[in-house]
């Protein structure tokens, strides 16, 4: 079963000028949702990830398609990114920032790096950005998902080549903290930083949300809600794995 997905379309221009730009996909965040009433799939929601490097002050369109085992089941067609600030200076050695916004929303600031990645001159480079959600997606373990960034093509960039990652879904991932243990940070009487230590099973090349809950004598006492974990390089050599966190 295929998820029905809102499509939306914003009137925007294909760009004449030749603008520094380039898109990367640089993977998807994927979180499994409630399942709906009397439905036996499993559903989730899948956030892009993408980098940017641009030296163009002008409005782009920053879309996206999601498709999986080759049938498209959701787009995102209403984000635009833009260079803010001002760009970079002159001797390209400065912090810059990335703009992105939908339509009646306020827009998201993304930090970077004024970088020489070509020939051509500076750009800001930032990533990954987190796009919105592409929600309500239903997956089985195998399912291969390909996320294409600018899939019209309305931006030209440095490299046409990259805008596309393929993943595999599986769910063979388990997160252990049975053996207790915590860091603690004293950084005053009655005060401390506690860091909880989990051991990871995963051969996702997935990102995965990396939740935790802390209880103190039963009672909810703080939650975590922004790291996630995935294989680098999406895969274990041997008997060798690395996971980022």
């Amino acid at each position: 079963m295929i998820a029905s997905a809102f499509i939306f379309f914003l009137a925007l221009p294909s760009y004449s000028q030749q603008p520094d730009t380039d898109f990367s996909p640089d993977g998807m965040l994927v979180q499994k949702i409630p399942t709906p009433p009397g439905s036996t799939d499993s559903f989730f929601d899948i956030w892009p990830e993408v980098s940017i490097s641009t030296n163009n002050p002008d409005q782009m369109p920053l879309h996206a398609d999601l498709y999986v085992n080759d049938i498209l089941v959701g787009q995102d067609q209403i984000h635009i990114v833009q260079l803010a600030g001002g760009g970079c200076p002159a001797d390209c050695f400065a912090s810059c920032q990335v703009d992105v916004w939908h339509p009646g929303a306020p827009p998201v600031m993304y930090g970077g790096n004024c970088v020489t990645l070509t020939p051509s001159g500076c750009k800001c480079q930032t990533g990954p950005i987190e796009m919105w959600p592409i929600q309500g997606i239903p997956l089985q373990p195998g399912d291969v998902l390909r996320l294409v960034i600018d899939p019209q093509n309305l931006v030209p960039e440095t490299d046409e080549t990259n805008n596309e990652i393929f993943h595999v879904y599986n769910n063979q991932t388990d997160f252990s903290n049975e053996s207790g243990e915590f860091w603690f940070d004293n950084l005053q009487p009655g005060l401390a930083n506690i860091t909880p230590i989990v051991n990871i099973g995963t051969n996702s090349q997935l990102s995965l949300p990396l939740h935790a809950d802390l209880y103190i004598n039963g009672v909810l006492f703080a939650e975590d809600r922004m790291h996630r974990v995935k294989t680098a390089g999406g895969q274990c050599l041997g008997d060798s794995c690395i996971n980022n966190s």
